[in-house]
């Protein structure tokens, strides 16, 4: 029995048409490459040169291009000039810094309501809010987005808690928008 010859495409030398000549490919009509196995080193080892010279070349462009762009001091790079930086930017936040509003968050430190501060606030609001998403992931009720609004008949986003936030009526929810939201929370 004759062994089955296969040509390289690369190199156009005849070899055996084996998984020790030619890597496997699953596209290949008999399920090989049609680059013989030193053919293809060959070209992934200078691939990757090519590769690496191609970075080093784009880098050096982008760091010659920022350089040009924002200008050295010879300690590096410099500050892009922003509204905050500039003049009328310092006295702008100097004028806050004397308004009351300004003083009443510099005594607080200028801190960010965040989810801790508001868990504290308002414990019973996030509780209720917590149990709704999880029963809208668990599919006991459907997700606002897919339901209209209840006051205007438009595209609900979220749920209202109709009769407040306490225990039993965690689930008590009327789908709304936004903006009817916002109108439902200011009249209570």
């Amino acid at each position: 029995m004759s062994e089955i010859k296969k040509q390289c495409t690369k190199c156009k030398e005849w070899k055996p048409a084996t998984p020790e000549c030619f890597y496997k490919h699953p596209t290949g009509k008999d399920g090989l490459a049609s680059k013989c196995i030193s053919c293809t080193l060959e070209y992934r080892k200078t691939a990757e040169v090519q590769r690496r010279d191609r970075h080093r070349r784009q880098t050096e462009e982008y760091r010659k291009w920022r350089r040009q762009y924002e200008g050295q001091d010879g300690k590096g790079y410099e500050i892009k000039k922003t509204y905050r930086t500039s003049q009328k930017g310092k006295d702008a936040q100097a004028r806050y810094r004397e308004s009351e509003k300004g003083k009443e968050n510099a005594k607080r430190g200028w801190r960010k309501e965040t989810y801790q501060h508001k868990k504290q606030k308002r414990p019973a609001q996030i509780a209720a809010r917590v149990t709704v998403a999880n029963a809208i992931r668990l599919g006991k009720i459907p997700s606002a987005s897919a339901l209209p609004c209840v006051q205007c008949g438009g595209n609900a986003q979220e749920y209202h808690h109709y009769l407040g936030y306490s225990k039993e009526h965690r689930l008590d929810v009327i789908p709304v928008c936004r903006k009817c939201h916002r109108d439902l929370e200011a009249s209570r």
